[in-house]
């Protein structure tokens, strides 16, 4: 590992010389260092960065990401990890998908399909990480909060208000829903149902009507005390027999409210220094709000003013007495509040540090007179984990302070720490250092406008500090912006992830805002983020641990693997039993011995998701008395999603609209996003029940429907089909008859075709629904998703859009996603594998008559995630414009060989 020590003697005119130099005895110092050092090494930190194609989506969309995994100490590529894990959370914190990607050098890129049966409108939260990651704080995990709409059902905008309030018999609790069109008009008259839920129990329900405001107001008295976040109201809209919108939100308490914290610099308010306070004020919603007031002692008397100068964030600075109580009086909304600052110390340490300007910093130490009789004390800088300065003093005066060249620092957040000689921390502060030494994207393009449908040649050159040409590794979006307005102080990028909040806890408001034009008045701003916000990631704590690491639970994988334990009958585990896995699509064989502890590991796995796999495993003695415990990613806290109003937001609202319009064009040809549209068919009356995430659209009855009871008491999915008018087995392939012929029926599991149903485990599911050849199998609209496996079911895939009038009839097999599987004895199935990723498209107009028919209406209109530059810096990207005129809007986001960062827009025109 690098040792990065800078230990200068500093010496400027009109300040005190801080000496630093590293101790080569055996004194605290040089063994602090070295315990620093073997901590890093031995701990190492990865951090991952998500670049999305846009910030927010409609259902029928693909949501496009690349990956970037750094180690935390350069922000170089990682070659720790080779396996990097993508979650989609919903507001109830259920994980709604994952994708499993292999990394190759730190880097990956993949799709989320949010497809009808899987997702519905609302607020997500986009969650990656490795499985190394999971041995440290899940705060510190890549989380980016993520609006999607629907415009290709709903149709519908919703919002819903919480106030709570106190009553005689407990808490009254209001919840205002109100419901909208895309063109802001009320939805009046409409039937809403709902019910609240606490932690899966049903608390009331309910079932009313909108007014002519399109609002709807449901009261319930809640007797006991809540945990909030757990109480859920489900609501669904009526719109019309064909249009229902569910919806499901959080409690929150709207009602306003202000949370104000101070924070003395340094850690603590010291008697007789005068001393900087920071504070931010939030509000009800957990977002930075305005403030103004003053604080006053015990005596009524004022001794500071107080006016917030950003979201919520200011300064003041005042010279505390111990043994005072001072307090914070705040005039908001015609209210005096009033907030307790911490008790000063009789004696102690202040660190205070300042930008002087924009290459210096200003370090000061003050101490109380009793502690300035020589003492010595040690400033240690560092910045995730590699010393950037350290220095020893005697304090033989109440106030040193000396210049510190930032270049001494790397760019993010660096900690400085003041210690006793015996390395006992005494104060803290953390400073954000913004170096110019980054790389720099020069974009061109051959013409300042293009036309519709016409091809764009863009160049870019990717240079250092010095002006050389930067190999590395980037990613590339252009979207419409006239429909996607991306505000670029709002977005989670490259740099304001991995610089700023993958270090602190909690939320940042605006982080791309520190990155964005950068000015004295935002360095500012910045650096009351860092005396408002804590650090969590490195704690000294850790540190000094006598062995220098934590103990690790999960290992940085080297390939996907598949991890157990066998145990018997009484759960204890056997040592050395043996175990079998197979895979039938591929026909793969491979065994292993379990080690004493009953512990096993299938390593080195390539296969796509949702592969079948079966375990069997014996004990030592070749006995079958063995059962297989997988191991499962254990789940993660759901931070709680920012209460913003998202949904109702006019840009997005704009967005849903213009989604709308596309699908409706695509309509008319037939395809929306690779679906068959539902034809005009009659709805019949069934008396097959519905089967829960089915894939089959509920207009479109099944001939024959095969419940989970029946299911449960079988060992083979093909028993069911016996006997079944026109429908026969041969050879494990079920064939369907249409028009005197016979042929294989098309199987789908969860909307994915697949070729072999003797691999489901009909335990798994939540019902069979059998569609035979006919009227109603060639009028079916799918959502269908990609292959299992490519090899095996690719060529009963290609093309289905064009075959669905010939099948033989469908079958489809949904997974009960609520099932808890019980161990068999000796013998586990599992779905597992790498997912699949798609390709995007981007159509090629070459010949101008080219699918002339269709209008071209995407808001994403080129995506690449893999572009890697020359070594001379350079790349070339080719992709063709859309119908629609605008202002298309070119971001790249990467990290340079050497691991510096960089986001660039770049805006061209079409007419």
């Amino acid at each position: 590992m690098k040792k990065r020590l800078f230990l200068p003697a500093l010496v400027a005119v009109g300040f005190i010389a801080l000496s630093g130099f590293l101790l080569k005895d055996d004194g605290p110092l040089s063994s602090f260092i070295e315990k620093l050092e073997q901590y890093t090494s031995k701990n190492p930190q990865e951090k991952v960065h998500l670049h999305l194609d846009k910030p927010y989506y409609s259902i029928g969309e693909d949501i496009w990401f690349s990956a970037y995994v750094v180690n935390a100490e350069e922000n170089k590529l990682s070659l720790l990890s080779k396996v990097l894990y993508v979650d989609i959370v919903d507001e109830k914190g259920k994980v709604k998908k994952t994708q499993v990607l292999p990394l190759e050098n730190g880097l990956s890129n993949g799709n989320i399909d949010l497809s009808d049966t899987t997702f519905r409108a609302g607020t997500y939260q986009l969650r990656a990480y490795t499985n190394w990651m999971r041995n440290f704080d899940d705060a510190f995990l890549f989380r980016k909060e993520i609006n999607i709409g629907d415009a290709l059902y709903d149709k519908v905008m919703a919002d819903t208000k919480f106030e709570l309030n106190p009553s005689p018999n407990g808490t009254a609790l209001k919840a205002t829903l109100s419901y909208t069109n895309f063109d802001n008009e009320p939805e009046i008259n409409k039937e809403v149902s709902y019910n609240l839920v606490y932690e899966g129990n049903k608390l009331f329900s309910g079932t009313g009507r909108t007014d002519s405001k399109g609002i709807i107001t449901v009261n319930y008295n809640l007797k006991k005390d809540y945990t909030l976040s757990k109480l859920l109201l489900n609501t669904v809209f009526n719109k019309n027999d064909a249009i229902k919108v569910a919806k499901t939100v959080a409690v929150v308490n709207q009602a306003k409210t202000i949370d104000l914290q101070f924070f003395p610099e340094g850690g603590n308010l010291v008697s007789g220094i005068r001393s900087k306070v920071a504070f931010k004020a939030v509000d009800e919603n957990g977002m930075g709000t305005a403030v103004e007031g003053y604080v006053q002692d015990k005596e009524g008397k004022k001794v500071a003013a107080i006016s917030s100068e950003h979201l919520g964030m200011g300064l003041f600075a005042f010279t505390p007495v111990a043994g005072q109580q001072y307090t914070a009086v705040i005039a908001k909304d015609g209210e005096q509040k009033r907030y307790q600052l911490p008790q000063a110390m009789a004696t102690g340490y202040v660190l205070s540090l300042n930008h002087l300007d924009d290459e210096n910093l200003l370090l000061r130490i003050n101490c109380s007179p009793a502690l300035a009789q020589d003492n010595e004390v040690i400033v240690v800088a560092q910045s995730n984990g590699i010393i950037k300065y350290t220095t020893k003093i005697k304090l033989d005066k109440e106030s040193v302070s000396s210049k510190l060249p930032k270049n001494m620092l790397s760019e993010g957040i660096v900690q400085f720490t003041l210690f006793t000689a015996n390395m006992s921390p005494l104060a803290e502060r953390l400073v954000f250092v913004h170096r110019n030494d980054g790389l720099h994207v020069k974009f061109s393009t051959p013409k300042e406008s293009y036309g519709k449908r016409e091809q764009v040649d863009l160049a870019l050159h990717v240079e250092d500090a010095k002006a050389n040409g930067e190999v590395g590794s980037f990613s590339v979006s252009v979207v419409n912006q006239d429909k996607v307005n991306q505000v670029e102080d709002n977005e989670t990028t490259i740099l304001s992830n991995l610089l700023l909040t993958s270090d602190l806890k909690g939320n940042i408001e605006k982080p791309n805002y520190y990155f964005t034009a950068i000015d004295a008045t935002k360095i500012r701003n910045l650096d009351l983020l860092m005396l408002t916000q804590g650090w969590r990631r490195f704690k000294w704590s850790d540190v000094m641990q006598p062995e220098g690491q934590a103990n690790f639970k999960f290992n940085a994988e080297a390939s996907f693997a598949i991890h157990g334990t066998i145990v018997n009958l009484n759960n204890k585990p056997i040592p050395y039993g043996k175990i079998n896995l197979f895979v039938p699509s591929t026909l793969l064989l491979m065994d292993t011995v379990a080690d004493a502890n009953g512990r096993f590991v299938f390593d080195n796995l390539v296969f796509p998701d949702s592969t079948t796999v079966i375990l069997r495993a014996k004990n030592a003695k070749e006995r079958n008395n063995a059962q297989i415990l997988i191991d499962n990613r254990v789940g993660f806290s759901s931070l709680p999603l920012a209460k913003t109003n998202g949904a109702k937001d006019a840009v997005f609202v704009s967005y849903l609209a213009a989604a709308q319009q596309r699908f409706s064009e695509m309509g008319k040809y037939g395809l929306i996003n690779g679906s068959i549209l539902l034809k005009p068919v009659e709805i019949k009356t069934s008396r097959n029940p519905p089967i829960y995430k089915s894939a089959l659209p509920a207009i479109s009855p099944p001939d024959y429907t095969i419940t989970p009871d029946k299911l449960q008491s079988s060992t083979n999915v093909l028993n069911f089909f016996t006997g079944m008018a026109g429908i026969s087995v041969r050879s494990n392939i079920i064939y369907g008859r249409r028009k005197a012929m016979e042929g294989p029926m098309l199987l789908l599991l969860d909307g994915r075709p697949i070729k072999d149903a003797t691999m489901i485990d009909p335990s798994t599911l939540a019902g069979i629904q059998i569609v035979r050849a006919g009227a109603y199998s060639s009028g079916i609209g799918l959502n269908l998703q990609e292959p299992a496996d490519p090899v095996v079911d690719g060529p009963q895939y290609k093309g289905l859009t064009n075959v669905m009038s010939s099948a033989y009839g469908i079958v489809f097999f949904t997974t009960d996603w609520r099932a808890k599987p019980k161990p068999a004895l000796g013998l586990s199935r599992l779905k597992a594998g790498y997912t699949l990723t798609k390709e995007f498209y981007a159509p090629v107009y070459d010949v101008p008559e080219q699918h002339k028919e269709m209008a071209d209406l995407r808001s994403t209109i080129y995506w690449k995630p893999d572009l890697i530059t020359d070594d001379r810096g350079n790349a070339h990207l080719k992709f063709f414009t859309a119908d629609e005129p605008g202002k298309y809007l070119v971001t790249l986001e990467g990290v340079g060989l050497s691991g510096q960062l960089v986001r660039k827009n770049y805006s061209f025109t079409v007419k």
